[in-house]
């Protein structure tokens, strides 16, 4: 068995429990050095994985053997996107690190991301010269950041779209208006889903109801339905034909996503928040609770203010165990 001490309370986990940990992955985020290793050291024995990207910028490959000091797995976030052969050089170097996992930009292409494999095999064939046996790590392809809604989707792609659709359709409702796509300041209908979902238990003011209605006519046209998802099964099916071995997304596109793809295509889910209070970083969007991304799919969720965002230590260890318990309950 293994036992955990949270607060006074000595616990003994569950085979789930513990089945859960190896899910988690947690993020160093805009830690010190020190900082980083005495959050290695408080939460290893709640946390299968650790996640690093400016951690890396600071410390370099040492960020790396720290984690592994510990016993601990390394996701390597730098989300490498670059011409393929410099990609292939990333993936070699991140492969002799010995890191679990890293990732590369789902929409740097199906040469890029073939280039991440290449770079994989290369490094473990030259080790095997000289008799070592190098772990070959998992490649996920990024796809759409969790921080993005679909206002903020669209936005980053205009001029797509703006080729493809000449106008936005208008009703009754809204017949002075024209939403030509060269009119719409998508900027404005940032966060507007957040709106429209408070709507049945909030009042909006008199701009707030008009800029709904403006974006319900947005929705209207059938290219917006299913959008994300549908960029987001693309990009998967891009990254499965690559040869990677799954994709970072958010657990609202698994539905969607996973009937398209094969069983033992992998999924890493950001955008967790915290089971009881709903803790999560504000430039999370597309956001499920822990059991609710397991239940829909997700094999890795990282998660990190859900966990982090708490003052003290016991404070976090509890959060942990609480995603812990959350993550078993469906298992």
């Amino acid at each position: 068995m293994v036992s955990v001490l949270i607060g006074d309370e000595k616990i003994e986990l569950t085979e789930k429990e513990i089945q859960a940990r190896s899910k988690v992955c947690l993020p160093l985020d805009g830690l010190t050095e020190e900082q980083a290793h005495e959050r290695i050291k408080e939460l290893g024995d709640l946390v299968g994985i650790f996640k690093v990207n400016d951690l890396f910028t600071s410390m370099g490959p040492r960020a790396v053997e720290m984690i592994q000091k510990h016993g601990a797995k390394c996701f390597l976030d730098l989300k490498f996107h670059d011409i393929p052969n410099t990609v292939k050089n990333y993936a070699f170097h991140a492969t002799n690190l010995g890191v679990y996992m890293f990732n590369v930009h789902a929409s740097g292409g199906l040469d890029m991301m073939r280039a991440a494999v290449e770079g994989v095999e290369s490094a473990v064939e030259e080790a095997e010269k000289y008799g070592i046996e190098l772990p070959r790590p998992r490649i996920y392809g990024v796809t759409v950041l969790t921080s993005l809604d679909l206002a903020r989707f669209l936005h980053n792609n205009v001029p797509i779209f703006k080729a493809g659709i000449k106008c936005v359709p208008t009703n009754e409702v809204l017949s002075q208006f024209t939403l030509g796509w060269e009119r719409i300041n998508f900027e404005d209908y940032y966060g507007i889903e957040k709106l429209m979902s408070q709507k049945k238990t909030t009042n909006p003011t008199e701009e707030e109801e008009l800029k709904i209605k403006e974006w319900e006519l947005v929705l209207s046209n059938d290219h917006m339905n299913n959008l994300i998802n549908k960029q987001v099964l693309h990009l998967a099916e891009l990254t499965h034909k690559s040869g990677l071995d799954g994709i970072v997304c958010s657990a609202g596109e698994l539905d969607y996503v996973k009937p398209y793809l094969p069983d033992n295509f992998s999924y890493v889910t950001p955008g967790i928040k915290a089971p009881i209070t709903g803790k999560v970083g504000k430039d999370q969007l597309r956001v499920f609770t822990p059991s609710e991304a397991i239940r829909r799919g997700s094999d890795i969720l990282v998660i990190g203010r859900a966990i982090t965002g708490y003052n003290t230590p016991e404070e976090r260890r509890r959060a942990a165990y609480q995603v812990l318990q959350d993550i078993a309950s469906v298992l």
